[in-house]
């Protein structure tokens, strides 16, 4: 009976310890972001998918210049949207990123979680996936809808369109609608 009891209120301790899972501190989450090279990754992350984006958008439009042009044209469009990415990832910004990769990080994961993944990425193993899963996401990124796709795309979403119209229709009171 003795040892019942005692399972049972072990049981009780550990349910209520992992709901009670304290928060990563701000050291700690520092520390992961460097390991995990989070920001270097992040801002590389968004200028491979906005470049990728840019070449999809661009790509017929400088196939339409003469073939000599077209170097030229791309290398001015990639020096466009590199100053652009510049531009906007301000110190402000950086910090606003930073903030907010934190707050959800606390609100995702516990210290112990944390403490692992610190102690994972700071060995050779660790920093030779993080170092491939940036190259991954970039090689991600450049896998892009071909012109067929974008055309069968469209066209669902012509059809979906419809649906979606009347919907908002049947939603909005009259006096909303434009």
């Amino acid at each position: 009976m003795n040892l019942k009891k005692l399972l049972l209120t072990f049981i009780a301790i550990a349910a209520c310890s992992a709901a009670t899972a304290s928060p990563p501190s701000d050291k700690s989450l520092n520390r992961w972001m460097e390991v995990q090279h989070i920001e270097r990754d992040f801002l590389k992350n968004l200028t491979n998918m906005t470049e990728a984006q840019n070449r999809q958008l661009m790509q017929p439009v400088i196939a339409s210049y003469p073939p000599e042009l077209q170097p030229q044209l791309q290398a001015a469009s990639d020096r466009y949207i590199n100053k652009m990415i510049t531009a906007y990832f301000t110190p402000q910004r950086r910090n606003k990123l930073i903030t907010e990769i934190k707050k959800i990080a606390r609100d995702e994961f516990t210290q112990q979680e944390i403490d692992a993944m610190i102690a994972f990425y700071e060995t050779p193993v660790g920093q030779s996936i993080a170092e491939k899963n940036s190259v991954f996401v970039k090689k991600l990124a450049n896998i892009g809808a071909s012109e067929a796709d974008m055309k069968e795309i469209e066209t669902i979403s012509e059809h979906y369109l419809i649906e979606f119209e009347k919907e908002v229709e049947k939603i909005m009171p009259e006096e909303c609608t434009p």
